[in-house]
């Protein structure tokens, strides 16, 4: 059974909130500030969710974090003044500094598999917009696409570091399954839920093969997170979704972490079944938890939270 406890201060003033995607920078971004939690396991199966810190405070917008292959820190969007780069905090000094400078903006950073480098979704300075694939060197020089005529890329996530998928816009928006080398492309379903998560399930999944899941909308009533084996191109179904919720994040251990409003729900891969409410935040003032990270040892969680009217402007 998964359990949460909360440790928050009182003078915390928590809500969650969603994300607008990488083509909606025209738009005023919403204050978010990146929270960070313990996953505390028990031994017998259960898990504990333990509140630690606001990783970033300011009246901004940061978002979308992704842990560094280390777990030192990790790497988030932060706009300022207008202009989206890639920042990486540091849990040892609780300091953030900028990786990206670039003259256009970078969201939604991923570290690529084997650790060398980490991609992102650029909206490029041209006339149609063009938002592609591209790719950094950790300490953010070497800048070069990856993708060239995958366009325009909402969201991505890495199966291997050769095969993804990803997040294309359009109506409706489709997921394309896609290899390096090869050059392979394929779109694998369409109506799909912004979020692409990577499966890092090895102890349950066997024999494993590079993964990713998304959530499939194409039936309204019944939206699904669905795996893509991007090896094969087989998809196949894991558990009804929550409804109106698209982030989901994958824990080693096999544990699929969601959230809707304050309450945060897990589903275990291994055993199958519906969701398990892992806990409520209301008692925090945490309410619409969307973006979620789970470091690469499995015992930390990264949450976004929108910032309470009460703290802007600080």
């Amino acid at each position: 059974m998964l359990k949460i406890c909360s440790r928050i201060a009182a003078a915390s003033t928590l809500v969650l909130t969603g994300l607008p995607l990488p083509s909606a920078v025209a738009q005023a971004p919403p204050a978010t500030d990146i929270h960070l939690a313990e996953l505390v396991r028990d031994g017998l199966g259960g898990l504990e969710v333990v509140y630690r810190c606001r990783a970033t405070d300011r009246d901004g917008y940061d978002n979308q974090p992704f842990f560094l292959r280390d777990d030192s820190g990790f790497l988030y969007t932060s706009i300022r003044k207008g202009q989206a780069d890639i920042y990486r905090y540091d849990l040892a000094s609780k300091k953030s500094v900028p990786v990206t400078r670039t003259t256009e903006s970078e969201y939604s950073p991923k570290v690529i598999p084997g650790g060398k480098g980490f991609s992102v979704v650029r909206v490029e300075s041209s006339e149609p917009l063009v938002q592609r694939l591209w790719r950094f060197d950790l300490d953010g020089g070497n800048a070069r696409c990856v993708l060239e005529d995958v366009n325009p890329v909402g969201y991505h996530a890495w199966g291997s570091a050769d095969a993804l998928g990803l997040f294309v816009l359009g109506e409706p928006p489709t997921l394309t399954m896609a290899t390096l080398k090869d050059g392979a492309r394929a779109v694998k379903a369409s109506e799909i839920g912004r979020c692409v998560a990577t499966l890092v399930v090895r102890e349950v999944l066997r024999p494993f093969h590079p993964a990713v899941s998304f959530v499939d909308r194409s039936k309204a009533d019944e939206p699904w997170i669905r795996i893509l084996e991007l090896r094969s191109g087989d998809v196949r179904p894991v558990v009804k979704a929550l409804d109106g919720v698209d982030d989901h994040v994958w824990t080693p251990r096999g544990e699929l972490i969601s959230a809707r409003g304050s309450k945060l729900y897990g589903h275990f891969l291994s055993k199958g079944g519906g969701w398990t409410e892992l806990g409520d935040l209301q008692a925090g003032r945490v309410s619409s938890i969307t973006r979620l990270a789970v470091s690469r040892g499995g015992s930390m969680l990264a949450f976004v939270a929108a910032r309470a009217e009460s703290e802007d402007g600080e």
